[in-house]
């Protein structure tokens, strides 16, 4: 079985946070599938030579050199690198699962073919400012994907992650 988890990750994330990221999905149990992890990152500044070198053999780095699309463009760009996915998990470069995640991720989608994950729609209704703007977007924004995964066979969990059968 051949699991794939994307990392975007944007320009502005300090290398702190990516080394963090790349140590944390390090530790996750995936010795019963064949697991990959691209590491798809927008222009940076500066060299990254050295973090590349710290890499697990399953982990890749793919630069983009550009910012086009953000989020979604690196999730595009990173679907021409990969083939014959039974599975899909794109996880937040600051976010942290716990080892045992895509193992029961994958184990919930192999055990139900319509299983699938959501949440209701929040809004944030409190005095209205920038933070608080941004959050409402960020809610609109996931109800969406919930609507539009629930249509594709797929399974999220909110906030940081999800995995998707590879069959899109």
């Amino acid at each position: 079985m051949h699991v794939y988890t994307v990392v975007p990750v944007a320009p502005f994330e300090p290398e702190s946070v990516i080394t963090k990221s790349i140590e944390c999905l390090r530790e996750l149990e995936c010795d019963s599938f064949n697991h990959k992890v691209y590491y798809v990152i927008d222009t940076f500044p500066g060299d990254k030579r050295k973090l590349c070198r710290t890499l697990p053999d399953n982990f890749k780095m793919i630069l983009r050199n550009t910012n086009r699309g953000r989020r979604a463009g690196a999730i595009n760009d990173i679907l021409n690198e990969i083939e014959n996915a039974d599975y899909m998990a794109l996880i937040d470069v600051d976010w942290r699962p716990a080892k045992d995640y895509i193992v029961k991720c994958v184990a919930a989608l192999e055990e139900n073919d319509s299983a699938f994950s959501s949440s209701g729609c929040s809004f944030v209704t409190n005095n209205s400012n920038v933070l608080t703007k941004i959050m409402s977007i960020e809610n609109y924004f996931l109800c969406d994907m919930y609507r539009l995964l629930f249509r594709s066979d797929s399974f999220l969990t909110f906030k940081g992650g999800g995995v998707v059968r590879g069959r899109f």
